[in-house]
């Protein structure tokens, strides 16, 4: 299952494979505020924050914190 919503997933997979590419990134430890699809199928708005961090050698993780929008 995803939380990226099907109208962000393009737009996901390309910003990603940009970062990977370049290591140019827009979103990175950047407050964001995005839709995340439920399980339900809804769609809730929540506030983002997404950071790097070395996992050892040659190993990158990504970690998303995500809250509901006034949680």
């Amino acid at each position: 299952m995803t939380l990226i919503p099907p109208s962000l997933r393009e737009a996901h997979v390309a910003g990603f494979s940009r970062h990977l590419s370049t290591g140019q990134s827009h979103v990175l430890d950047v407050p964001l505020e995005l839709p995340v699809l439920t399980a339900d199928g809804r769609e809730v708005v929540c506030d983002f924050l997404i950071e790097r961090t070395d996992a050892g050698p040659g190993r990158t993780v990504y970690l998303a914190w995500i809250e509901p929008k006034g949680g």
